[in-house]
């Protein structure tokens, strides 16, 4: 019986070991971090070209595994609108982004790894047209950062495309055209129709303005543009495009930093301490509103990112963010866990030495 309870008190203390051991972390969890590796899966696909009705082709596909970053699995060139893809290795519960190139335009598609397994995957790709006649930039939302001895800009486009029949609208040499400062450097640009943002070739059609190689298809596309420029009191600036413009607004900081222009409204911006939000008329195609920037004494901004505490529909945590961020009561948790660990091995060793 004394030995029955020793095997007993021993396999306790084992289990709940194990069982803090996991809760506290120490032990792998039973999935594992996500790899490569998975079970080689027959992905059949049909491209349907939405414009027309009918079947369709596509010049490239790929299908990406998404882990820390997205690893190219698949890179093929169909020769059919209706083909297989052999041997995909797939892990079920994992994230797949399957890529069809049209006319040189990207189409995504998001898919887990059980579902790519099975059926038959209709992809939608569009036919392209460089008309812009129906296409209207709907919110441009910018931001101005006063920083030092620069101004930092950020500008988020949502532009809808209404085209009929359903079209891609995109023409080289600038499907966008936008106002951007002739001093403008470190200009970067970028769309997010997929999971991940793609970057947007850009050149200058005039000193003054920008122009964007972004392909816009059917329905909604965000766009967002950065650049910084050298910062002058009773600066110029523009708000413009080739499109029209059906609302726009400008958020400012710090709130000392004047906006000045005829037609402009200021609002009570409440969401973010040290900003203040202007808001504009309407614009049409290729109008411009000229507007001008007053720093008065002030020198010098705020540091950090431009849309950290601004628009929602901008605001992204940086993983740097998250990773230095307090553990707060996960931490504290994490240490309790670890003391009751000690005291159970503890008693497991004082059991064993008891049985001896």
């Amino acid at each position: 019986m004394r030995k029955g309870c020793h095997r007993t008190g021993r396999s306790a203390i084992i289990a709940s070991w194990l069982l803090l051991a996991g809760a506290a972390g120490f032990l792998p969890a039973a999935g594992g971090a996500q790899t490569l590796d998975g079970f080689p899966e027959d992905v059949r696909f049909e491209i349907m070209n939405a414009t027309t009705g009918q079947a369709g082709n596509c010049e490239r596909l790929t299908i990406e595994y998404l882990a820390e970053t997205a690893v190219v699995i698949t890179d093929i060139r169909p020769a059919d609108s209706v083909f297989t893809v052999e041997s995909v290795p797939l892990i079920a519960g994992a994230q797949y982004v399957v890529t069809a190139w049209w006319r040189d335009v990207p189409y995504y598609f998001s898919f887990r790894g059980r579902d790519l397994a099975e059926g038959v995957h209709t992809l939608h790709v569009f036919d392209t047209t460089p008309d812009k006649s129906a296409v209207t930039v709907m919110g441009l939302n910018l931001v101005l950062q006063r920083q030092d001895t620069v101004l930092r800009l950020e500008y988020l486009l949502q532009i809808e495309n209404a085209t009929g029949p359903q079209l891609t609208v995109h023409d080289p040499g600038g499907t966008v055209v936008l106002a951007l400062p002739a001093g403008a450097e470190d200009i970067t640009a970028e769309y997010r129709r997929g999971l991940l943002p793609t970057p947007v070739p850009f050149h200058r059609t005039s000193p003054g303005k920008l122009g964007l190689d972004v392909p816009l298809v059917w329905g909604n596309n965000s766009v967002r543009v950065t650049a910084v420029v050298p910062w002058q009191e009773g600066m110029a600036l523009e708000m413009g495009s080739d499109l029209p413009i059906a609302a726009w607004s400008i958020l400012s900081t710090p709130s000392w930093l004047e906006v000045r222009g005829i037609g402009l409204e200021s609002d009570n911006y409440q969401d973010a301490a040290g900003y203040s939000r202007h808001t504009g008329p309407a614009l049409e195609a290729n109008q411009v509103f000229a507007m001008t920037l007053m720093g008065g004494e002030h020198i010098q901004g705020p540091e950090g990112e431009i849309f950290a505490q601004a628009d929602s529909a901008a605001a992204e945590s940086s993983p740097e963010e998250t990773a230095d961020a307090p553990s707060g009561a996960g931490g504290a948790t994490r240490l309790l866990l670890l003391g009751a660990l000690v005291l159970l091995i503890v008693l497991l060793v004082a059991s064993l030495k008891r049985r001896r």
